[in-house]
């Protein structure tokens, strides 16, 4: 679409059904915010995991993105 995105890829537990994940998106690595990434791709890494890559738009010049993990 031509608008600035940053793209994450992480590695998941294709298994691990009692894990949440959220993306996260910050310009001051101070206070972050959970955004709705779009999915890019997908594709089995191995047996247990695949690989995940998301695409997240920016509308700073400069934008940090972290994967918050968590279980209940």
């Amino acid at each position: 679409s031509g608008a600035p995105a940053l793209a994450l890829s992480y590695r998941r537990n294709r298994h691990a059904s009692d894990l949440t994940f959220a993306i996260q998106r910050s310009t001051d690595l101070t206070v972050w915010t959970t955004v709705t990434p779009e999915p890019v791709a997908t594709t089995r890494a191995d047996v247990l995991t695949d690989t995940v890559t998301i695409r997240v738009g920016t509308l700073a010049p400069v934008t940090f993105l972290r994967l918050q993990v968590t279980s209940p």
